[in-house]
């Protein structure tokens, strides 16, 4: 049955609608001086978590920089949900963190075991020692062998 109420309204959310959602993001871009460099996106009801998610554009590059999360119920912005100011600003000036160093990946050659094809039974902390270390490829166990204290 359909009575013509939204989401929003049935759960008595203060914010209602997108536009309203919007009206609060705008507040805070502008209170932390990004108004001008980033647009917004169309803003979503997550009424599975009571809040609305607004999303961020850049306005150069017209790539998603962040999100501003708005509480449903109370008007305010869940600054642990909502992308930070220092990450909108790098991201809005490209700057990925390049300045950090880059790891090469390292060569690694796999030694060839000495062992062929090797069944071993008995307990694994036993065995185990017995073989040459990185001898071991790969190993198979099985619950139905438990060791009897």
């Amino acid at each position: 049955m359909n009575d013509g109420k939204t989401v929003a309204e049935k759960r008595k959310y203060r914010v209602v609608n997108a536009e309203k959602a919007r009206e609060i993001a705008e507040l805070w871009l502008s209170e932390i001086d990004l108004f001008n460099a980033v647009s917004m996106g169309l803003p979503e009801v997550d009424d599975r978590y009571h809040i609305w998610r607004v999303p961020l554009v850049g306005t150069d590059s017209k790539v998603r920089v962040g999100e501003i999360v708005v509480d449903a119920f109370t008007t305010l912005i869940d600054s642990q949900k909502s992308t930070n100011q220092s990450t909108l600003e790098a991201r809005l000036l490209h700057r990925n963190g390049s300045s950090k160093k880059r790891r090469r990946k390292r060569k690694t050659t796999y030694k060839v075991s000495s062992l062929r094809n090797t069944i071993a039974q008995g307990d694994s902390e036993d065995v185990l020692q017995e073989f040459p270390a990185e001898s071991i490829d790969l190993i198979f166990t099985s619950p139905l062998f438990q060791r009897k204290t």
